[in-house]
C-alpha cells in the first residue's frame, strides 16, 4: 500500500470513486455480502459488482490502517510463504493476518465480510467529549466495529470503535469544534449522518477546507443524507449553488454536476413545487454560464 504523493492526489481519490458504486449498491435491496459462496459458473458473474469490488477493497483497506503497515506487511509475507504454488480460500489468508496480530481480526473480518449493508454514523460532541451514534440502513441491520480519521477544526484524530464506544488511536480531541468530518482520507466505509445545521456551518466554513478530496467526500455524503431523508432537499440545493459560483478544482465540480444526471433528481425537485423546480435550475443555469464565462479558455474546468 504505497504512501507516495500521488497516491494521496490520484490513486486514492479514483478509489473513492469506485466505493460510491459500492454505497449505491450496499444501498439497494439487492446487496449482498462480499463473500458468497458460488453454486456454479453460470452464477459467478452476478456476484461481481460495486460490493465485490469497492467494498472488498475498502475491507482490505481498513485491515491495513487496522494492523499497521509493518504486521500487514508481515501477514502477507507469510501469506504468500505459506501458501506459494498451491490453492488457498479466504480462511487462509485471514488466519495470516490472526498469527501475526491477533484472534480479534477474525472475527472483526467475519462481520465485514460475512454479511450485508451499510452503516450510517453521526458524531456528536459536548463539554469536550465526542459521542458516536451508529444506524444500519440496509441489508443485514447489523452494526460495525469502524475505523476512521475525524478531521475538525483543532487536528486530525484516528479512532476506531467498538459498536459506538469510540477509541482513540493516538490523543483525543480536548475541544468541541465548528465543524467536523470522520472519515478524513476515506480510511473507513460507512456514510456520514448530517443535520440542516450541519449544512450552514460547512457552508459557513468551506473556503477552510482546502483539501478538494474533502470537499468531493462532503458533497458526495450530503447528498446521501438529503437521499434518504435526513436533510433538507432545498438547503442542499442552494448549498450546492454556493459550491458552484466558486470551486476550481474540477473532480469536485464534475462530481455535483453527476448528481444532475441522476433521473431520481428531477423527480425530487419537482415534488418541491413546479416554481421551485424552475427557479433552482434558473440559478443553476446561470451560475454554471457565469462559470463558463469567467474560465480561462481552453480549461478543463471550462
Amino acid at each position: 500500500m504505497s504512501e507516495h504523493k500521488t497516491y494521496e492526489s490520484y490513486s486514492w481519490p479514483q478509489f473513492y470513486d469506485m466505493k460510491l458504486w459500492a454505497y449505491s449498491e450496499d444501498l439497494m435491496p439487492t446487496t449482498h455480502a462480499i463473500y458468497t459462496e458460488v453454486e456454479s459458473t453460470d452464477v459467478a458473474f452476478n456476484q461481481f459488482d460495486g460490493i465485490t469490488y469497492g467494498k472488498g477493497a475498502a475491507w482490505l483497506k481498513q485491515l491495513y490502517f487496522r494492523v499497521g503497515k509493518k504486521e500487514f506487511s508481515k501477514a502477507l509475507e507469510l501469506y504468500f510463504k505459506r501458501h506459494q504454488y498451491g490453492n488457498t480460500i479466504l480462511e487462509d489468508f485471514i488466519q495470516a493476518f490472526v498469527e501475526v496480530n491477533g484472534e480479534k481480526n477474525k472475527k472483526w473480518s467475519e462481520v465485514w465480510l460475512k454479511t450485508s449493508g451499510v452503516n450510517q454514523l453521526q458524531f456528536s460532541c459536548k463539554d469536550g467529549n465526542y459521542s458516536l451514534q451508529q444506524k444500519a440502513v440496509s441489508g443485514d441491520q447489523i452494526k460495525r466495529d469502524q475505523i476512521g480519521v475525524l478531521k475538525t477544526e483543532q487536528g486530525e484524530y484516528p479512532w476506531q470503535s467498538i459498536k459506538e464506544k469510540i477509541v482513540w488511536d493516538d490523543k483525543a480531541p480536548k475541544a468541541c469544534s465548528e465543524w467536523k468530518y470522520p472519515n478524513y482520507n476515506d480510511l473507513g466505509y460507512f456514510l456520514v449522518e448530517y443535520t440542516d445545521k450541519d449544512v450552514q456551518t460547512l457552508k459557513n466554513n468551506w473556503k477552510e477546507f482546502e483539501n478538494s478530496f474533502l470537499r468531493k467526500m462532503l458533497i458526495n455524503d450530503l447528498w446521501h443524507s438529503t437521499l434518504y431523508g435526513d436533510l433538507n432537499l432545498r438547503l442542499y440545493f442552494d448549498f450546492i449553488i454556493e459550491v458552484l459560483k466558486s470551486e476550481q478544482d474540477i473532480n469536485v465540480v464534475s462530481t455535483v454536476l453527476s448528481r444532475y444526471k441522476m433521473s431520481s433528481i428531477e423527480d425530487m425537485l419537482k415534488q418541491i413545487s413546479t416554481d421551485k423546480y424552475k427557479l433552482h435550475f434558473d440559478q443553476l443555469e446561470k451560475t454554471l454560464l457565469n462559470r463558463l464565462n469567467q474560465s480561462k479558455a481552453g480549461t478543463d474546468l471550462q
